[in-house]
Formats: structure tokens, sequence, C-alpha cells
């Protein structure tokens, strides 16, 4: 995909179309259902970051600044700030039954004292 937009595209200077570009056709795909495949090894994450990253870097008014100088730049997080925020927003559904999944089927209530712990069941 980023091929096209750049053959596309060419050397265009608009840092905000091709930022509003990568988050409406790449990213969804990066993020589909990530509550469910998130990674765990640190060699897919990178994986997964490298496309944002190399994206982010192929953009001619941010060359020369730090992948996190980009992101900052753009307003975005990374994809595994985001995974980390999709994960928390299932456990809420689950917890407060927004979801069509059971709580009892992933977690264990401690009502020892407050909070409340959550035990994921193995």
């Amino acid at each position: 995909m980023l091929i096209a937009y750049k053959r596309t595209l060419g050397h265009r200077k608009e840092t905000d179309l091709l930022s509003n570009l990568y988050q409406t056709y790449v990213r969804p795909h990066l993020e589909y259902a990530s509550p469910v495949w998130s990674p765990q090894y640190m060699n897919d994450i990178d994986l997964i970051e490298k496309v944002q990253r190399r994206y982010t870097r192929n953009m001619p008014a941010l060359w020369g600044l730090t992948y996190p100088q980009r992101l900052q730049r753009l307003k975005l997080q990374t994809l595994e700030e985001r995974r980390l925020i999709a994960d928390l927003v299932q456990v809420y559904k689950i917890c407060h039954g927004l979801d069509a999944l059971k709580f009892e089927d992933f977690f264990v209530k401690n009502e020892v004292g407050t909070p409340i712990v959550l035990f994921k069941v193995s």
C-alpha cells in the first residue's frame, strides 16, 4: 500500500494528507481485532511497529527526525500503545457486561478488599 501511495502522490509535502491516508487506510489493517491477536514477543511487536516507522520515515517534512519525534509531530501513538488501549477497553467491556463474552470465562474476582483484583483464567 505504501508504494502505491508514494507512486500516486510523488514527493508531496502535505504531512497532514499523508498522515490522514495512513490513519484511514493502513492503520486499520494493523489494528483489526488486536485484542484477539495482540503479539507478545518483541520480534513480532517490532515487525508490526516497523510498518508505522517506515511510513512516517518516508514523509519528506519529517526527514531527519527520530521515530518518537515523528510520532509527536504527527500526534500519533505507537501501535503497541494503541493495542494496550484496545485491550483495556475490551477488559472494561467484559467486566461491565457490555460484550457478549462472559466475565467468568476470562477472569476470577478476588474481593478481599478494594479495589477488586482480577486474575486471568488460564
